[in-house]
């Protein structure tokens, strides 16, 4: 391989903020930490927040009844504590609002740390009380579109984003306590 296929591969990392390049050093991963994972989850919180918010403004009656649908179907993989379908009933409920976004470049932002987000679930899991709240959360979101109260639903979407940040932060150090200590 030519060098200059490898350098735009490694710019494109770069630019995605998975690696960092340093002039006569070379390329390294990005590490995660905790301040990091906080600035990550505070971009999503405000882009999904204003997502959530232009959906209860813009969306049609049916587009509500779409929503409601996927939720019903959250609710029953819920209720069957069947985490593959709950998950891909969550995933479809949220990629429903982003949907009527039409914002791309807040999406793309989106997309940039989405799969680190679906890495680390998939990673950590639901506690079993999050499953709850996800489901309260949900509801209360469609109780907004149907109200057509924007910030209503910006509000809950922003909590909802940021329980999730505190639940994984949490497993995270969870982690790291039980490694510390040998456990």
């Amino acid at each position: 391989v030519s060098p200059q296929p490898v350098r735009e591969a490694l710019q494109l990392l770069q630019g995605e903020g998975l690696i960092i390049l340093e002039a006569n050093v070379g390329a390294r991963v990005r590490g995660l930490d905790f301040d990091r994972l906080r600035h990550i989850y505070e971009l999503r919180e405000a882009i999904e927040a204003t997502f959530t918010r232009h959906f209860a403004e813009s969306a049609s009656l049916s587009d509500i009844r779409e929503i409601e649908a996927i939720q019903r179907e959250h609710d029953k993989a819920i209720d069957a504590r069947d985490v593959v379908a709950a998950d891909r009933a969550n995933g479809l409920f949220h990629e429903m609002i982003v949907s009527h976004s039409g914002n791309e470049e807040a999406d793309a932002l989106r997309m940039r740390y989405l799969n680190l987000s679906i890495s680390l679930r998939k990673r950590f899991g639901y506690q079993n009380y999050r499953w709850e709240a996800v489901r309260h959360e949900h509801h209360q979101m469609i109780d907004a579109f149907r109200r057509r109260d924007g910030m209503g639903a910006y509000a809950i979407a922003s909590l909802h984003v940021r329980a999730t940040m505190d639940e994984i932060m949490g497993r995270i150090r969870e982690e790291e306590q039980q490694q510390a200590s040998g456990a």
